[in-house]
């Protein structure tokens, strides 16, 4: 059963992903609602290595950027999955800088969403980079 950390600073999209997420026997190791939870996570040695972090926030807020980014370095194996409503480069920039591993965006099927947070897929989930063809 593959290990993913919710992290979205919107309780109702926290809990729409993990009820789906669980539905499909992924384990859920914490919903994270604020940036310094996540910190938290990151800095406690008895927390799992959680090899996915699905994240639903605006990496626009400086304290989230900065949490992402320290998960990132701290777990640097870890597939960081941001979701998101924007197709700007300002927020492929902003992802890259904090370490965000695949960009999926919104709204997604469920399917999509699973594709995202598997390891062995492409770089980035589907229809992740509109406009650019491979």
């Amino acid at each position: 059963m593959q290990e993913v950390l919710v992290a979205s600073d919107v309780a109702q999209r926290r809990l729409v992903l993990a009820s789906a997420l669980r539905m499909h026997d992924y384990q859920v190791a914490d919903n994270v609602s604020r940036p310094a939870t996540l910190v938290h996570l990151v800095n406690d040695p008895a927390t799992g290595e959680a090899p996915v972090l699905l994240v639903d926030v605006d990496l626009g807020q400086p304290e989230w950027a900065s949490a992402v980014r320290r998960f990132a370095r701290a777990r640097p194996k870890a597939l960081i999955v941001l979701v998101t409503a924007s197709r700007s480069k300002t927020t492929e920039k902003e992802a890259r800088e904090a370490g965000v591993t695949r960009i999926l965006l919104r709204p997604f099927s469920f399917p999509q969403l699973l594709d995202a947070i598997q390891p062995q897929t492409a770089p980035k989930a589907e229809g992740a980079d509109p406009g650019k063809t491979s």
